[in-house]
């Protein structure tokens, strides 16, 4: 059976929310890493770093309410 376009778009949507958190947790690392310390000062944080982690802070939810419109869609689809 061929998945529906709501199915790829589903899935596709979480891949990209799970690159997201990915970058999200690689973005974060190298921030308090270069902070010296958990309370993020960002004494040595570089704007890219700052800039890849707010990116993917505000495209996850995106992403995520994208998928589950597009599961839902599927779901309700006989």
């Amino acid at each position: 059976m061929k998945p529906t376009w709501s199915q790829s778009a589903a899935l596709y949507l979480a891949v990209l929310a799970l690159v997201c958190w990915v970058m999200m947790f690689l973005a974060g690392h190298d921030i308090r890493q270069d902070a010296g310390r958990p309370d993020l000062h960002l004494m040595g944080a570089t704007n890219f770093d700052l800039g890849a982690f707010a990116w993917a802070f505000y495209l996850l939810p995106v992403c995520l309410a994208g998928a589950l419109i597009a599961m839902i869609v599927s779901a309700r689809r006989p």
